[in-house]
């Protein structure tokens, strides 16, 4: 279970219900004797600094409203992402198969369009 003893300046973190990436950029809290917090933190988004109180914080990490985001991730997004397409698109045509069409997508027309792209992506 995470909980604001577990954040550090600097750190990222990803609020779930608005799908929204911040950045701890001031924590000022202290714990009583049963790990309440009490305090403040303070957010950058996009430029933006606001803060909230350090047990909000403290809860929203216990719930899972909000988690602070693995730097590897943040390291490795593109691969992770193209990892992701790869497997999603195989998926996607053995299902379909690879002439089927496929909408929404600038440049693409069927799910072989998808699947020569990673080919071509991976070069």
């Amino acid at each position: 279970m995470t909980s604001l003893e577990d954040l550090s300046e600097g750190d990222r973190l990803y609020i779930d219900d608005t799908d929204t990436i911040l950045t701890a950029t001031s924590i000022d809290a202290d714990f009583d004797t049963e790990g309440l917090p009490d305090g403040t933190v303070t957010f950058d988004d996009q430029g933006e600094e606001f803060t909230t109180d350090a047990e909000t914080v403290d809860m929203d990490l216990h719930t899972g409203a909000m988690s602070i985001v693995d730097p590897a991730v943040i390291e490795n997004a593109n691969q992770i992402l193209f990892e992701f397409a790869s497997s999603e698109i195989s998926t996607y045509a053995a299902t379909v198969g690879r002439g089927h069409d496929f909408n929404g997508i600038s440049h693409v027309d069927t799910v072989r369009d998808l699947a020569i792209a990673t080919q071509f992506a991976a070069e």
